[in-house]
């Protein structure tokens, strides 16, 4: 036992000599710097399963899908007469969810990333744009931002730290392979982890942005009566972990899924309907103006 506790011992002391630690502390100037702080290209080589999943979750387009640029590109003509920088008052309103790395991001990079949004948008099928939508998407939400920056409440997040479900803590491979150790987290299989960016009770943002985020609070009060957590509905598939963050992943019944589904269904019957009767509406208008543009004539014509 000693020898197992020497050995690990050295070979944590030895990774940590050969792996450089970044802090929160560190600040870039451009992006591929920003995503090497903690690169994690590496978890999909082992973690395959949950690589094929992740591209298929809001996560992964979270700084690139097409109505959230169009709304960040709307903040940024909004405030572009004022006198601080876009970029910090996305990376204060709206980067701390959607692209948390870039914390350590310097305002020059900051302002870039901003620069990158508009030419995202506004030349969407350029050669520009398209580059711009791809350095984007390299600051998107990856395993290192649940796993490491938000595996822990803010503030207590530890350096060199992997924070996993539990079952895998000091994995030797982590440590040998990315410099770092792991332990499990509480926190991160908490409904807590997951509203710290999923709510609309955030200090010190516009009122607007709060009501494009709102959540419905008859959501979290059913999840709490049901015992259930974020993670349980849209992170489970039978007994399985997944990461494509389904809409809905549990047992079905739940009453949460059962109003989603309603919600859903009166809002696609609404906006069916709100379609529908503008299309009757414009058909009788242009009857009408038919009629009058007849009664006109039919009156020249008598006149005549």
């Amino acid at each position: 036992m000693i020898i197992f506790r020497l050995t690990r011992l050295v070979l944590i002391l030895s990774v940590l000599l050969i792996f450089p630690y970044y802090s929160d502390a560190d600040t870039v100037d451009n992006i591929d710097d920003l995503v090497m702080l903690k690169d994690v290209v590496m978890c999909m080589e082992c973690h395959k399963e949950h690589g094929k999943q992740y591209p298929q979750s809001a996560h992964a387009t979270s700084l690139s899908e097409h109505n959230t640029l169009k709304a960040f590109r709307k903040y940024i003509k909004f405030n572009a007469s004022t006198d601080s920088s876009t970029g910090t008052m996305l990376r204060d309103d709206c980067f701390r969810c959607h692209a948390p790395r870039v914390r350590n991001a310097s305002d020059n990079l900051l302002d870039d990333i901003s620069g990158l949004i508009v030419t995202a948008v506004d030349y969407p099928d350029t050669i520009k744009g398209k580059s711009a939508l791809v350095e984007l998407s390299k600051i998107r939400i990856d395993c290192c931002v649940c796993h490491l920056i938000n595996g822990m409440p803010e503030g207590e997040v530890a350096p060199n730290m992997l924070y996993g479900p539990g079952w895998d803590e000091h994995e030797l491979a982590h440590m040998r392979d990315h410099g770092l150790d792991t332990i499990g987290s509480p926190y991160l299989r908490s409904a807590d982890m997951c509203t710290r960016c999923h709510n609309d009770r955030f200090t010190g943002i516009p009122s607007i942005v709060k009501k494009m985020h709102r959540n419905s609070e008859l959501h979290f009060m059913e999840a709490d009566l049901n015992k259930k957590t974020c993670q349980s509905c849209h992170m489970m598939k039978g007994e399985m972990i997944i990461h494509n963050m389904p809409v809905y992943g549990g047992t079905l019944g739940f009453k949460v899924e059962q109003t989603a589904d309603r919600i859903g269904l009166t809002l696609g019957i609404v906006s069916f309907s709100g379609i529908f009767l503008n299309m009757i509406s414009m058909v009788y208008s242009k009857r009408k103006q038919r009629k009058r543009a007849k009664g006109v004539d039919d009156r020249e014509n008598v006149e005549i």
